[in-house]
């Protein structure tokens, strides 16, 4: 059986996230880490007043 150093296996995920990074900043520059797509502000302003709309509703239905 085949053992693995914890501080290999954690190097080589860093060297990952590190070009998986950079990759997804080619394509979007804007790109954050661990911010979803629909969380940030819409450039139609009219979707962004409907996307909180939505919200509001669903802020009040968990009041309830």
């Amino acid at each position: 059986m085949k053992t693995a150093k914890l501080s290999d296996i954690r190097e080589r995920n860093a060297k990952r996230r590190s070009q998986a990074i950079r990759a997804a900043r080619r394509v979007n520059p804007d790109f954050v880490p661990g911010m979803r797509t629909f969380d940030r502000p819409r450039k139609n302003p009219q979707k962004q007043r409907i996307l909180e709309e939505m919200q509001e509703r669903e802020y009040e239905l968990q009041r309830k």
